[in-house]
């Protein structure tokens, strides 16, 4: 947490006494215990993201099978579904099914569509806890803090829950991801990010990729996630389910997000198989600038973590790639003396 803080300026944290850094670290984090206690379900965070990317790949096959008159792309539409329904029931890819199938143990009686439209809104809710955004201390505690254990609480809220089963087209309106989401987060006790506003209000300044590249990313994901608060008002089943919030107007949709400015909705950096990568929505400009922010800090927190090669997995192996690792290289050396 110190170099958290510190930002840029390491050599203070190198030479700060030591004295109350441990109370005053656990001081920022969850309130109550310092280590999250045991998870009652097993599952991970990723268990699910992972499942709720398959629920919603699982709804789009489905819809291509009901649109495409053509036999032949119905075919492929039908072995594409059934790809993941065999996920679903398969314990060989738990990893995409452990959540769904503990939901499912709680859901209440809904038809299949209805059913997995459910779950995306909980698995959202889970994932999104209020977090100050200012640097102070979190404020809540881990039951309301960790997604699993948000994910756990839902699930428990689902006793004699009576969800709104209505539809327009197919297809909940969108009120419903408000409304229902509103209902569940008052009858599982939990705080929930989404309509707090909070990084729209306290957007850091801008700041020099080069000279300050924590700040520019505090500000990098506080703009991010300030556009997509901006798109949730406007889309409410924006981070829920890509696939629904298209069906009131897609091309609206789309023009919101091609009108927004900066990270947000989209990926902000697309890596090919190649080791190239390339922008997903920023100006070529944001995108190196960014890309050199994350870059240098990877290099510093390499450093100071492990021991041996810096470690830039996951960066962009390009030329520009390259040329940016080496800089961040050079600035070690530089400003703090540290040969790699």
């Amino acid at each position: 947490m110190r170099y958290a803080v510190a930002g840029d300026g390491l050599r203070d944290v190198f030479n700060a006494p030591d004295a109350g850094f441990i109370e005053a670290t656990i001081g920022y984090g969850p309130v109550g215990d310092d280590r999250a206690p045991a998870i009652r379900s097993g599952l991970t965070v990723n268990h699910l993201e992972e499942a709720a990317a398959m629920v919603v790949q699982h709804m789009f096959n489905g819809r291509i099978a009901a649109a495409l008159p053509e036999q032949r792309y119905v075919s492929y539409a039908q072995n594409a579904l059934a790809w993941t329904l065999e996920r679903f029931f398969d314990d060989r890819h738990s990893l995409y099914t452990k959540a769904l199938t503990l939901y499912g143990e709680h859901a209440p009686d809904l038809d299949e569509r209805r059913h997995l439209e459910l779950f995306l809104l909980i698995v959202d809710i889970a994932l999104n806890p209020l977090i100050a955004d200012d640097g102070g201390p979190l404020g809540i505690g881990w039951h309301d803090f960790h997604p699993v254990m948000r994910f756990e609480r839902l699930l428990a809220a689902l006793d004699g829950f009576v969800p709104d089963d209505r539809e327009i087209d197919g297809v909940p309106a969108d009120s419903w991801w408000v409304e229902e989401r509103a209902q569940l987060v008052a009858r599982a006790g939990l705080s929930d990010a989404v309509g707090s506003h909070a990084f729209a209000r306290t957007l850091p300044p801008p700041a020099d990729p080069l000279r300050a590249p924590t700040s520019f990313l505090r500000r990098f994901i506080g703009q991010a996630a300030a556009n997509l608060d901006t798109l949730r008002m406007r889309f409410p089943a924006a981070a829920a389910s890509p696939l629904h919030v298209t069906d009131s107007d897609e091309p609206a949709f789309l023009a919101a997000i091609e009108a927004s400015d900066g990270p947000g909705y989209d990926p902000p950096l697309v890596i090919k198989f190649d080791g190239e990568g390339q922008s997903g929505v920023l100006g070529e400009r944001p995108y190196v600038e960014a890309l050199t922010a994350v870059s240098f800090r990877r290099a510093t927190h390499s450093w100071l973590v492990r021991p041996g090669a810096l470690n830039f997995k996951g960066l962009p192996g390009d030329k520009t790639g390259r040329l940016l690792q080496q800089a961040s290289i050079n600035r070690l050396e530089t400003l703090y003396g540290i040969t790699v």
